[in-house]
């Protein structure tokens, strides 16, 4: 097609931007703010530039959502997104920014919809376009919506490892095993150091209860990935601390804020899990108590986000604090519920029954894991729940074994 801007010098940063992160699957603040860069730098040169204002936006609500979710970083997203529509109202990139920005950023899954329409009304089907369209099906729990947009969106971007990435993740969430590690290897070829796909393969043993399996993955990650790097992200986008080995484990509970994107309550609340799973209940609590008071100081300018909510809620669970841990993990499941978003509410939901493991009420967080079971959801499985520590508390409880296959 022709070229989105005829300034040289900002199509060149544009596609550096572009090269680092295709926006659907930027789960590493440090790649996305990279990323960012490049196209703060084109938006710069070429203040026309539609298509880069809309990565600008899109880009901002990913790190609202993977990092400290900030009024800056928000307004970012709604004021690059309507830029982006404004220049270009009758192409989809504009629709689509701003339908991302009031999906992740407003909580309003709703007025996505409506964004996303506009735009599929506009646009030819290109994979981008598709890969939106199955985002969209996914957060309403259409998940055979979802996987034939993918599948046209493979067909149409072969050598693109978005497509890939997002069948693996779809396929986790149906527990297809196969299927999952079959994308994720078809992605792995083209992007072998690539965080996300490494831990979505990782994933798939897990669901079939084989933690040396995803042990061997990440093992077998090539030497460009950093193990300090490694250790971070499997912490902090899946709360899969405990995956990691002995060494890996080491380097995690060495690390700093800035490994975390510089967000203090991320870096603290991982810290707090990985010390609590292993064995150090006196760290877990040390960090723990830097968790709560980083989320509450994050809450107060984003009163309305759940994952901010469920992490306090987390964090109030690991001080003992088990009246307030319930009610802000029951807030985290309010503002994001499952009916609203069958994709980032399941996360809610578990987060709130491992609350009530740590607070000491089993039947009641086993009630929680037995929907999850029901539903799609790629983190608890019977192989999860055979070989999950945050578990383990209700092992010797026969609703528990019965639902995680344990029964012999």
């Amino acid at each position: 097609g022709e070229r989105p801007t005829q300034n040289l010098a900002a199509y060149d940063a544009f596609l550096k931007g572009r090269q680092l992160c295709r926006n659907v699957t930027c789960d590493d603040p440090s790649v996305a703010r990279k990323a960012l860069g490049f196209f703060e730098q084109a938006v710069a040169l070429d203040p026309g530039f539609a298509q880069s204002w809309a990565e600008v936006s899109t880009i901002s609500s990913n790190l609202y959502v993977t990092s400290s979710p900030t009024p800056e970083v928000a307004e970012r997203s709604r004021e690059a997104a309507e830029k982006a529509v404004e220049l270009a109202p009758n192409r989809p990139e504009g629709y689509i920014a701003r339908g991302y920005h009031r999906n992740l950023v407003l909580n309003d899954p709703p007025g996505a919809q409506a964004d996303y329409e506009r735009a599929f009304g506009l646009g030819a089907a290109d994979a981008e376009l598709l890969m939106f369209r199955a985002s969209v099906d996914r957060d309403l729990g259409r998940w055979e919506e979802a996987r034939a947009a993918l599948a046209q969106a493979e067909r149409l971007d072969p050598r693109g490892t978005a497509p890939k990435t997002m069948i693996a993740i779809a396929a986790l969430y149906q527990r297809n095993y196969v299927e999952a590690r079959r994308a994720a290897d078809a992605a792995l070829a083209i992007s072998p150091a690539n965080m996300t796909l490494i831990l979505l393969k990782a994933e798939t043993f897990l669901g079939q209860g084989d933690l040396a399996g995803a042990r061997a993955v990440l093992a077998a990650a090539p030497g460009q990935v950093e193990p300090a790097a490694l250790a971070a992200f499997t912490a902090m986008i899946s709360d899969l601390d405990w995956v990691l080995d002995e060494k890996l484990r080491a380097v995690l509970l060495r690390l700093t804020p800035a490994a975390f994107d510089n967000d203090r309550a991320v870096w603290a609340i991982c810290l707090a899990q990985a010390s609590y799973h292993g064995g150090d209940a006196a760290a877990a609590r040390r960090y723990a108590e830097e968790a709560r008071k980083g989320f509450e100081e994050q809450i107060r300018t984003s009163p309305e986000n759940p994952t901010l909510r469920s992490n306090l809620g987390l964090a109030l669970a690991y001080l003992g604090r088990g009246d307030e841990a319930i009610r802000e993990g029951e807030r985290g499941v309010a503002l994001r519920p499952i009916a609203r978003d069958a994709f980032y509410g399941p996360y809610m939901l578990q987060l709130l029954a491992r609350i009530y493991v740590l607070v000491g009420e089993p039947e009641k967080a086993i009630d929680i894991i037995e929907h999850l079971l029901r539903i799609p959801y790629d983190v608890v499985s019977p192989g999860f729940l055979r070989i999950d520590p945050n578990y383990a508390p209700l092992r010797g409880n026969p609703r528990f074994q019965r639902l995680a296959g344990l029964n012999g």
